[in-house]
């Protein structure tokens, strides 16, 4: 039998604004800040081939992140940065 162990290494979270933001937005943003803090917990600990699952019950953003279209600039910004950050199969639905 296999023993594994999980650890919360850090967590990081951020006010909704007030109004101008639409649901899948919010969830696009909770994803880049997942791969910026996942970047930074993987750097700081000097980890190397670190296999990374990311998962979101959005399937706006999953299809943003995994179709290549012309999306509004602040969307296709954030995408990019995720797309840029990780491989496309460890976004899970």
């Amino acid at each position: 039998m296999i023993k594994l162990k999980l650890f919360l290494l850090a967590a990081k979270s951020r006010v909704a604004p007030l109004r101008g933001a639409t649901i899948a937005r919010m969830e696009l943003l909770a994803v880049v800040i997942g791969v910026r803090l996942t970047n930074s917990v993987v750097e700081a600990l000097g980890w190397r081939n670190v296999t990374t699952y990311y998962w979101s019950n959005s399937t706006t953003v999953l299809a943003w992140i995994l179709r290549e279209e012309n999306w509004s600039v602040f969307v296709m910004n954030r995408v990019q940065e995720v797309v840029q950050s990780y491989i496309m199969e460890t976004y899970t639905w």
